[in-house]
């Protein structure tokens, strides 16, 4: 597995791959849709509920952020989160001053 941090104008890019089997073309179209997975019914070979990828993405969202696969057969795959990088405000602290 690797993972990279990039940045792309005001978003932050985090990509995850892998060097596994990849995910067929036909099974991407579902892969973000609740209660579904990659192998299905008595002989699946994932356990799980086929939730994760869905909520992750929803909450992504949520934020302003993407969640998006690509992958190859016998290449692997690439999960990338995008996320909008917050404005930071720096400020010079001052003490207060104590009468006395």
């Amino acid at each position: 597995m690797h993972i990279e941090l990039r940045e792309q104008g005001d978003r932050l890019y985090v990509d995850v791959r892998d060097t596994g089997p990849g995910i067929d073309p036909a099974e991407l179209q579902r892969l973000f849709r609740a209660f579904e997975q990659g192998s299905m019914g008595i002989n699946r070979t994932h356990e799980g509920a086929g939730l994760g990828l869905t909520v992750a993405q929803q909450l992504l969202h949520l934020i302003d952020g993407t969640l998006t696969v690509e992958s190859r057969l016998g290449e692997g795959s690439t999960f990338t989160v995008g996320l909008r990088r917050a404005q930071m405000e720096v400020r010079t602290l001052r003490p207060e001053r104590t009468a006395g």
